[in-house]
């Protein structure tokens, strides 16, 4: 059986993949400790009130043990509960909006204990919750949610639903497309990207439209694509440049004039990393990552410019309150991606290696890359018995590209100013004992592969 061994302090490959810019790191997120707070939660709803300068919390879960219907009023130095008369149901993964039009806060849908889906619609004022008699979309919770600055109007697409009211039995993923104009929600469009929850919304004052990227579902589907939403119909404009997620904050900055997102998960990781949206593109951004907390709720406070996390960061973890001030970070240089799928090929002669660069590696190998077209291509000779490992730097992340007997070239096709994969790992000679048997198969594989390569020879 083969064995391969990730020793991430033995072998190092230092190529420039991903070109980086040297700078000072920005400022970092900053924790506050308050003299109340909620307590610790999840998938709470927030959004900040732009007409009282306070960002609204209601609702959130412990964990999946007791949904909560308090609300709270966060002044930028300290949280207060507020005691209203009326209030919407325990839930948590419902969504809130600040109606510029109207100078209230709006909540919508959600889910309680029971895992009980709601399709209802409340206002807040700072004084008070009241349930609005509407016509509403069909029950959901965790759509995304924006308010289009340009036509006054609030939009809500797609989320998770079920034909028999409860998220994990007979699960209804939903692609529609409503708006609310202050007195009624009207369905807009059934079409455009595909039927998701955990997608994020923003408008986006340059192209007067509202941006859509990512989301999931429970079929293994986790989203990087990107869209905007005119009025009248969707439009896609990316399929790529960051990794795919769901769950994550979207925001506008004035000062560079574009969106920004934060952080975000996909089924085996959390990400704190930060990137922007500009000139039709998504690029890194070379700035301390978010704190990394379970579902938090995440708004802007456009009057302070400061983006405001409430949550916890493990699973019985206190409430933690943190705060970015964007301006910290808003001179900050972009920085290209390559893609973290790793792929390892065979394809070019012992000839066609003739001209590659060469760089010497720690112990005693050489690594050798160059150049055909738009591809670039790797390969490294080991020396002595022991097992290899090559890897990529782009100054903070690292890339495994070739692992002991695989003995092959990670090859990357250039998409604009991102590195991507274009073949998956494929590995086909397992057996890499001296065996006549074994031996043998190696060699079938390396010819038929276009190696010119031994067990520790080069790929």
């Amino acid at each position: 059986m083969l064995k391969i061994r990730l020793i991430l302090f033995t072998l190092f490959l230092l190529f420039p993949l991903n070109q980086v810019i040297s700078q000072e790191k920005p400022e970092s997120w900053k924790k506050y400790k308050t003299d109340a707070a909620p307590t610790a939660r999840i998938i709470p709803g927030m959004a900040f009130d732009e007409k009282r300068n306070v960002i609204v919390l209601f609702g959130g879960d412990r964990i999946r043990s007791t949904p909560t219907d308090d609300t709270w009023e966060y002044n930028g130095e300290n949280w207060k509960q507020i005691k209203t008369v009326n209030s919407p149901e325990a839930r948590y993964g419902h969504r809130m909006i600040f109606d510029k039009k109207r100078g209230k806060v709006l909540l919508f849908g959600g889910y309680d204990k029971k895992e009980n889906l709601f399709g209802d619609t409340w206002e807040y004022d700072g004084k008070n919750w009241k349930k609005l008699e509407v016509n509403t979309p069909p029950i959901r919770r965790s759509p995304a949610i924006a308010y289009d600055d340009s036509r006054g109007k609030i939009v809500l697409f797609g989320g998770l639903s079920s034909t028999g009211g409860i998220p994990r039995e007979n699960e209804l993923f939903l692609q529609d497309t409503w708006e609310f104009d202050g007195e009624k929600w009207k369905q807009v469009s059934t079409t455009g990207p595909k039927p998701r929850y955990g997608p994020a919304m923003v408008y986006n004052p340059s192209s007067k439209k509202i941006l859509l990227f990512g989301g999931n579902d429970h079929s293994g589907n986790i989203y990087n694509d990107t869209w905007e939403w005119d009025g009248k119909k969707w439009k896609m404009l990316s399929d790529k440049g960051i990794n795919p997620r769901a769950t994550f904050e979207l925001i506008h900055s004035k000062k560079r004039d574009s969106i920004l997102l934060f952080g975000g998960f996909d089924r085996n990781n959390i990400y704190g990393d930060v990137w922007e949206w500009k000139n039709s593109k998504w690029q890194k951004l070379d700035v301390p990552e978010m704190p990394k907390m379970f579902f938090p709720g995440v708004t802007f406070d456009t009057n302070s410019n400061k983006l405001v996390m409430f949550g916890q960061s493990s699973p019985q973890g206190e409430g933690e309150t943190w705060e970015l001030n964007l301006a910290k970070i808003e001179s900050a240089k972009a920085v290209s991606s390559v893609s973290s799928e790793i792929t390892i090929d065979g394809t070019l002669s012992d000839d066609e290696w003739k001209d590659a660069k060469e760089i010497e590696l720690t112990n005693g190998g050489k690594a050798f890359y160059k150049f055909i077209g738009d591809e670039l291509f790797l390969g490294v000779r080991g020396v002595g018995d022991g097992w290899i490992t090559v890897y990529a730097t782009d100054g903070k992340d690292v890339y495994a590209l070739h692992a002991s007997a695989a003995l092959g070239t990670a090859i990357y096709k250039k998409e604009g100013e991102i590195w991507k994969n274009t073949q998956k790992f494929k590995y086909v000679a397992r057996d890499t004992s001296m065996s006549d048997e074994a031996i043998k198969m190696r060699e079938e594989f390396y010819k038929a592969n276009g190696w010119v390569a031994n067990f520790n020879g080069m790929g």
